[in-house]
């Protein structure tokens, strides 16, 4: 199947079940450390573990110090800070760096004590970022954002460090971590609560328990910091900076060289904490073997006289960090509903009422078409044959009257007797006079339903409707309506001339039906012009009518036929008026109840209006049908209101689809549905064309306004090429709007455009089975580039994820 039809088929089901396809997770962007509302304000955390009553100082693109509103500022218990720089305007680089004192404390992830910082002099952990004039910029502090910072001071030479070269090595490290240190915000690993931070917080975390697990090795005379706990955590720290120092950007590329001779035994305490499950209660776990980024650091270790060495693309222009969050934070939108969709054991029973409700509509409305609707409309045809009938014998008895009429596929005759036992089928009739003595005493009706072939050949197979009506004494123009189902098996060597399934001879036989003086009661008025010609009738039919039949071949050569419902039921009342007498509009309101085993299925109508016209020399007929009211089963039900144009091709649905589980009732849908299309010619394909317009109210997700619109061109067996088509599917929640369109052409090269107009993002077009990448652009600009094979997403800053 083409990727084209596997989204048609997965949009389709999206809006009657909403169903997006599957994205998966990755290393994508991260929830940093929310900013402080005020200009120049910077905010962010320390962690190595985490640094509690650290100094913060800020210094410029060029290393002087930037004073702050309050000073000192000092981390928190968990490691956070918050400063607001004195000169609000500063726009630029941003260092930053965390110092200690004697109240100090770093938590070492390893051992889970806080240990005393005291002793240690300098900067423990530097980081780096950007800040706009007056705008609040969140810059953590960790191990691994001093790598980032020491590569700006390294590349900037005697220059000033400019906010391109900043961005420049964030990318550059998080290309080779697999996330960004100064976005990510520090957690603890051993907090049961880090299992809901983000995917690249809790690898950051694993990576700095390892660090602290690797200081623990570290002998007192290979640290020149110190021989306490928090000194030989800030030594780890420090071999790790080592490792990076030989890596440089220059002329827009960078290169990230790893020195395993200063970190080894790294990659060992990393899968040591994965394992561990006091420290790490994040969840996730790091296998340098098969993690990109640490693998690495491990082929490093392994080579420990030769730096690892790996050239990274860095922006020439930089990249608006507001453009990466945007659409990074699409992605998790569409990732999100993704999984929200995906829950089985949250729409798992949902999917299953759906189903079966659809399953009950589908068995059960073939209970309804084409019997019940043909009887009724076969029982107005003969109450009009009686009313014209009697009308022309009540004028003149010895001029001609009709005593035949036929319409569409039900064909009426005026009887003065027929042949049946009581209660039983009729098998033989006479036709009334048509003119002289009026000897009307029944009006008996054909309805001609599908055909086949005889297997044997010679003749031929058909499904009809026989319906007797008796007028009731005393009663103008009401009847007595008794029905049945046939199997006609019709031989062309014998003489035709009467009806041999009316007398069922050879095979034919009675499936079902219904008989008896009250099963079903139809009355009706006409009125006629001057000249007798009918311009308007009034009618109605309650009771039962035989349950429709259809052909069983399951014994190929003994053909049959089997009911389609156990019992049907028709409650209606019309008014039909005739504009010409090729033309009919019928307006009333009723219902059709059919019964299968414990099932039942109503279609009640409020309100109806049928219009339709027959062309003469072809006898097809054209029309158009607006109702209002409910089809309904045990398990759910349609309800609003309904139309169809032939002539157009079009039905329309607009209203609500509900769910009944018990003595409950859920609202799926509620909105509207258009169908479309047009027959295949010659020379031009079928068309058709799906529209879904509405609200979807699911466990998860409780309000997803969709919108829908499929179409497809489909080539007949004489035509070249391949099927085409397009498919536009929006969906709007919480203040976010994204659209996915989907084409394919006569070619068969399909493409696929995702949007959203409120986080102006585009992503494409791009074919779904190519190798291609794509831009991902925001408002214009480059954010992220995505890659069709891998599914992965590469972000401008270096981040990335597999969507």
């Amino acid at each position: 199947m083409s990727q084209f039809n596997k989204l048609t088929k997965l949009a389709i089901a999206v809006s009657v079940c909403i169903g997006l396809a599957s994205c998966g997770g990755g290393g994508g962007g991260d929830s940093g450390a929310s900013s402080g509302g005020g200009g120049g304000t910077v905010s962010g955390a320390a962690a190595k573990g985490i640094i509690q009553n650290g100094i913060v100082t800020l210094f410029d693109g060029a290393g002087n110090p930037l004073s702050t509103t309050s000073s000192p500022i000092r981390t928190s218990a968990n490691g956070s800070y918050t400063a607001t720089l004195s000169n609000a305007s500063y726009a630029g680089p941003l260092f930053v760096e965390i110092s200690a004192d004697g109240m100090t404390t770093i938590l070492n992830e390893a051992t889970g004590s806080s240990d005393p910082a005291t002793g240690l002099s300098g900067a423990l952990i530097k980081s780096v970022g950007n800040i706009n004039a007056g705008q609040p910029v969140s810059i953590n502090a960790t191990p691994f954002t001093t790598i980032v910072a020491e590569l700006v001071e390294r590349s900037r030479g005697s220059g000033n460090a400019t906010p391109l070269l900043v961005q420049q090595a964030q990318v550059a490290i998080t290309t080779t971590l697999g996330f960004n240190p100064v976005a990510t915000q520090p957690v603890n690993p051993r907090d049961p609560a880090s299992s809901d931070a983000s995917p690249e917080a809790k690898k950051q975390a694993i990576l700095l328990a390892a660090l602290a697990q690797l200081s623990q090795g570290i002998a007192d005379a290979d640290c020149p910091e110190g021989t306490t706990p928090a000194a030989k955590q800030i030594c780890a720290a420090n071999s790790l900076a080592m490792a990076y120092a030989g890596s440089s950007i220059a002329n827009n590329q960078a290169t990230v060289s790893i020195d395993g001779s200063q970190i080894q035994g790294f990659t060992a305490a990393i899968s040591a904490v994965s394992s561990n499950l006091s420290i790490n209660q994040t969840g996730a776990s790091v296998d340098p073997a098969t993690d990109p980024a640490t693998d690495e650091i491990r082929m490093a270790e392994m080579n420990p006289n030769e730096p690892q060495t790996t050239e990274v693309a860095t922006p020439e222009q930089g990249f608006n960090e507001t453009d990466v969050a945007a659409v990074k934070t699409l992605f998790n939108n569409l990732r999100s509903n993704a999984a929200a969709l995906d829950n089985d054991e949250l729409n798992g029973p949902l999917e299953t009422q759906l189903a079966d409700f659809a399953d009950s509509l589908t068995s059960q409305a073939t209970g309804l078409e084409p019997g019940p609707f043909d009887i009724t409309e076969a029982t107005a045809l003969g109450i009009e044959l009686w009313a014209t009938h009697q009308f022309f014998a009540a004028q003149d008895p010895q001029s001609s009257r009709p005593v035949f009429f036929s319409a569409g596929s039900a064909a009426c005759l005026v009887l003065s007797s027929v042949t049946r036992e009581p209660d039983q089928p009729v098998t033989g009739v006479v036709f009334a006079n048509s003119s002289g003595a009026n000897n009307a005493r029944f009006v008996g009706c054909t309805v001609f339903g599908d055909g086949a072939s005889r297997p044997q050949g010679n003749g031929f197979l058909e499904l009809r409707n026989y319906v007797l009506m008796t007028p009731i004494s005393g009663q103008v123009n009401t009847f007595n309506v008794e029905s049945d189902s046939r199997f006609c098996d019709i031989d062309f060597n014998q003489d035709n001339s009467f009806d041999r399934c009316l007398s069922l001879e050879g095979n034919s036989r009675v499936i079902g039906g219904v008989a008896g003086a009250n099963v079903a009661t139809a009355s009706g008025n006409k009125t006629f012009d001057s000249m007798g010609v009918t311009t308007s009738m009034t009618g109605s039919f309650s009771g039962m009518v035989a349950p429709p039949i259809e052909f069983d071949f399951s014994d190929s050569a003994n053909p049959t036929a089997v009911e389609l419902a156990d019992t049907t039921n028709v409650d209606i009342d019309f008014t039909a008026t005739f504009p010409d007498e090729n033309s009919v509009t019928l307006v009333g309101s009723g219902s059709f109840t059919t019964t299968s085993g414990d099932q039942t299925i109503t279609t009640a109508l409020s309100s109806f209006n049928v219009s339709g016209t027959e062309d003469p020399e072809t006898q097809e007929s054209t029309g158009s049908i607006e109702a209002q009211g409910r089809i309904e089963t045990q398990l759910g039900a349609l309800r609003g209101s309904f139309s169809a144009d032939s002539d157009a091709g079009v039905i329309e649905f607009t209203g609500a689809v509900d769910l009944k589980e018990g003595s409950a009732t859920n609202t799926l849908f509620e909105g509207a549905v258009t169908l479309s299309g047009t027959p295949a010619t010659e020379t031009m394909p079928a068309t058709a064309s799906v529209l879904f317009d509405g609200t979807l109210s699911l466990p998860n997700r409780p309000e997803l306004v969709v919108e829908l619109q499929v179409n497809n061109a489909v080539l007949n067996d004489t035509m070249d090429g391949v099927d085409t088509g397009s498919l536009a599917f929006t969906y709007q929640q919480n203040g976010t709007t994204v659209i996915l369109n989907a084409s394919r052409n006569e070619q068969g090269v399909e493409s696929i455009t995702i949007s959203s107009p409120t986080s102006m993002v585009t992503v494409g077009p791009f074919n779904p089975d190519s190798a291609q990448t794509v831009d991902v652009l925001r408002d214009g600009r480059l954010a992220a580039r995505y890659n069709v094979a891998d599914a992965r997403v590469n972000y401008v800053d270096g981040t990335f994820e597999q969507f």
